[in-house]
């Protein structure tokens, strides 16, 4: 079906043939060298409990027999939608498996988006070295991102994208493009913390640019979700997550400081500092910020946004850890960090150049 729409959409012979060639190679590869492939690695922790199951059920099955017949009820299923569609891409096996090859394209299209950025190519040469030796260096990050199913990297690089894309559009003197907004609220579907960050920077975006009702696309994914509930999912919990708690008697204590554990604070920030190039990234991160500013103190759209965002994820972080997950295991705040590993990366390289300019 969607080959038809791009045939149909492209017509230009050229454009057609950059699709199916780069296709019909994919799968030809996978068929010769299926057996030699890496299969079912890494399946542990959240990937065997939650991920693989889902990815599973939607290759198996579909989104809608998934998202009502969940594994775990108020994980969302959609970045697992999206590595099962890598791997249908790929090879027409009727029984899903998870083929390492399917998360490695998450860091070779971070490899390309960094090329793409708006930035100089001494930058963008350095940025990719950087990520590319986090990433190998790196057990743990080689597991979130690029070796299992396991969703940060995917929720990294399409924040990343996206958002850089809306702000671009922003930035522009020409017409602002819908679409783009269009996309980036599909990203509300992404993860709990990335949802709230979705809706904010749309409202932002939309007083920042004299609330040009295009930008209001950005609610899109809101939108969609909540008519998805009323008419498709309608035996399934809308707010899993949120049910479980009270949402009043959690903002007063966030207000009034009490039955808050403060202390949960610097146990994530001692975890944190165990790992050593982590640890090193955040600070040149808020050191390069903070020393643009020295020389630009007027408002710049992308850089503090991108900052904004940034911080308010991390700040969500620890104001969840510290009332309502107060009891959870502190080891895990970190991944939460990581959703935005490339924004970080960039905002470095953007204070960097706003400085020398």
């Amino acid at each position: 079906m969607w080959f038809s729409f791009f045939i149909f959409k492209l017509r230009n012979l050229k454009n057609i043939l950059s699709i199916l060639i780069p296709f019909i190679s994919l799968r030809l590869y996978f068929n010769e060298f299926k057996s030699k492939l890496t299969i079912n690695n890494n399946i542990r922790g959240d990937v065997e409990a939650v991920f693989f199951e889902q990815a599973k059920n939607i290759y198996e099955g579909s989104y809608f027999i998934s998202i009502n017949n969940y594994v775990f009820e108020g994980y969302p299923q959609f970045l697992s939608y999206i590595q099962s569609v890598f791997l249908g891409l790929s090879s027409n096996i009727s029984t899903y498996n998870f083929f390492s090859f399917t998360s490695h394209i998450v860091f070779y299209l971070s490899l390309l988006f960094f090329i793409e950025l708006n930035i100089s190519n001494f930058h963008k040469y350095i940025s990719l070295a950087l990520f590319s030796l986090l990433l190998l260096n790196s057990n743990f990050l080689q597991f979130l991102f690029t070796t299992s199913l396991m969703s940060e990297g995917l929720v990294s690089l399409f924040t990343a994208i996206s958002l850089i894309s809306v702000i671009n559009s922003a930035e522009s003197s020409r017409i602002l493009d819908y679409k783009i907004f269009l996309l980036f609220g599909v990203m509300y579907f992404s993860k709990q913390f990335n949802s709230s960050l979705v809706l904010i920077m749309t409202i932002l975006l939309f007083f920042i640019k004299g609330r040009n009702k295009k930008i209001l696309f950005g609610f899109s994914g809101f939108a969609l979700k909540e008519l998805l509930f009323i008419f498709v999912f309608t035996d399934v919990s809308k707010d899993h997550h949120i049910r479980q708690l009270d949402v009043a008697d959690t903002i007063l204590d966030l207000i009034l400081f009490r039955d808050l554990q403060i202390h949960n604070i610097f146990s994530i920030l001692q975890n944190l500092w165990m790992d050593k190039p982590l640890t090193i990234l955040f600070f040149i991160f808020y050191f390069c910020y903070i020393y643009s500013k020295l020389f630009i103190k007027k408002f710049e759209l992308k850089t503090d946004l991108i900052f904004l965002l940034i911080n308010l994820n991390i700040i969500f972080v620890f104001l969840i850890y510290i009332s309502v997950w107060q009891n959870m295991e502190l080891e895990s705040p970190i991944r939460y960090f990581l959703n935005n590993l490339h924004l970080v990366i960039i905002s470095i390289f953007l204070s960097i150049e706003t400085a020398k300019s």
